[in-house]
């Protein structure tokens, strides 16, 4: 939502950014995340290190990196996906766990009213603080 809140005599419309898609939100977050170039690298590196059933299970949040951030990444630790997902590639597990840190098993959406501050547990075991704020980024839907 670019514009939210935008009233008429008749009701209300959310200006957006993105065309919606029928059955959008019927669909996994994993199967959502093939409709949008800019997590390829995320959505190959899940399936590539076997997290797709995790990524895909009923009532979960994912921090999503866009594909520039997964290329930051790479250039700073000399990797890439080729390498990642080649089976014979000895840090996977190291990989599993980063992905797993990007993700909870709740639904955490922005809030409402003002800003939140949440400590949540990722699937990766560790504690997360998020703060969220109400305020709408044109950056983000």
């Amino acid at each position: 939502v670019t514009l939210p809140d935008a009233m008429a005599s008749n009701g209300v419309a959310h200006i957006i950014n993105d065309v919606i898609r029928q059955n959008w939100i019927l669909l996994s977050l994993v199967e959502g995340a093939a409709f949008n170039p800019e997590f390829s690298t995320l959505l190959e590196l899940v399936t590539c290190t076997g997290l797709a059933e995790d990524f895909n299970a009923f009532g979960i949040t994912i921090f999503a990196p866009p594909n520039q951030v997964f290329d930051a990444f790479f250039a700073a630790v000399g990797l890439d996906v080729a390498t990642i997902c080649d089976p014979a590639f000895p840090g996977v597990d190291t990989i599993r766990q980063v992905l797993l840190y990007h993700a909870v098993a709740e639904v955490i959406p922005r809030p409402n009213d003002g800003d939140a501050t949440v400590t949540v547990t990722t699937l990766q075991g560790s504690e997360l603080t998020i703060t969220a704020t109400a305020t709408p980024d044109a950056d983000c839907p």
